[in-house]
């Protein structure tokens, strides 16, 4: 077998490393810490606009459901409150007094023929 190992003296990787092999030196430039600050500033600033993005979408979903809701109330009220208003009147084939032109009348909505003494909305 073949060894292919290969041994460093310490001297060596001083001289080329200019620290030793183990060591654990945390001292960090004056640079580098900038540069970590600025990140770690960076990232919090991401967070925090993240954060007013998705309240303020949120809030926005917010209003536009309730607003929705409030209009859609006073839609059902206000179509209540003019049907209410319209006049219901009774077909009578027969009379003279009839608003209608027509020989036979049909309803405008389903298209059905008026029977004598039916009672009609008036729109």
């Amino acid at each position: 077998a073949l060894n292919l190992t290969c041994f460093m003296p310490d001297s060596y990787a001083l001289q080329y490393n200019n620290k030793p092999k183990d060591s654990f030196d945390t001292k960090l430039s004056a640079t580098s810490l900038v540069g970590v600050i600025f990140l770690c500033s960076f990232v919090v600033l991401v967070f925090i606009f993240s954060g007013v993005w998705c309240a303020t979408t949120y809030y926005r979903q917010f209003s536009r459901n309730r607003m929705e809701k409030k209009h859609r109330i006073a839609l059902e009220k206000s179509t209540q409150q003019m049907l209410d208003k319209s006049p219901i009147i009774t077909y009578d084939a027969n009379s003279e007094g009839n608003d209608f032109t027509d020989k036979d009348p049909t309803c405008a909505i389903c298209l059905e023929s008026f029977k004598s003494k039916e009672k009609l909305r008036k729109i």
